[in-house]
């Protein structure tokens, strides 16, 4: 009879949002496993099949800066034209730190206040670089945190004698910046069958 009561109760109590902490190590992997597909490389501009014309970013290493998140990268590109067999044109290889506000929509990860710095370099190319990033940084930078969670807390397959789980209506809430992690705010409910 008290487990009934208790049952009860649980079910007419109103959801609470539960805080899950990502680490900066953690929130690294999955941005890699993400957006960094291409032998770790996010391509930005062109294609590992493009020999003249690319962009990519590489070796992207997360941190928090107050209230925004800092990701350093390696940044490499080309705008060259192929003359038999060369390319003329400009290209650069250089270290960059994107400094941005994370928010949730609709499950998601998104990016705002974006300002990119190439670390007190400058130049005719670099510059133009870091503007376009700046531009476009906000566009093609997105983490799906819904899928990753769950597929992390679901377990609709068991093996025999273990109950199976599936999380449904989750719900990004609210992304904050702390000082080791990303707190992420998310409501959801588990059916356990």
């Amino acid at each position: 009879m008290r487990k009934f009561v208790v049952a009860v109760l649980m079910f007419c109590l109103p959801a609470l949002a539960v805080e899950i902490d990502v680490s900066f190590d953690a929130l690294q992997k999955i941005i890699g496993t993400q957006m960094f597909t291409e032998d770790g490389r996010r391509y930005v501009r062109g294609s590992k099949a493009a020999k003249c014309n690319y962009a990519y970013l590489e070796n992207p290493k997360i941190a928090g800066a107050g209230d925004k998140l800092r990701v350093s990268a390696k940044f490499s590109g080309r705008s060259a034209v192929d003359m038999l067999g060369r390319c003329v044109g400009l290209g650069d290889s250089f270290d960059l730190t994107i400094l941005a506000t994370p928010y949730a929509n609709s499950g998601t990860v998104l990016f705002k206040d974006v300002k990119v710095d190439s670390n007190g370099r400058r130049g005719f190319y670099l510059d133009r670089v870091v503007q376009q990033l700046q531009k476009t940084f906000a566009s093609q930078f997105k983490l799906s945190v819904d899928e990753e969670a769950k597929r992390l807390l679901d377990f609709p397959q068991a093996p025999a004698g273990v109950l199976s789980r599936k999380v449904d209506g989750f719900k990004l809430e609210e992304i904050r910046v702390a000082k080791d992690a990303v707190v992420l705010k998310v409501d959801f409910h588990v059916v356990v069958r």
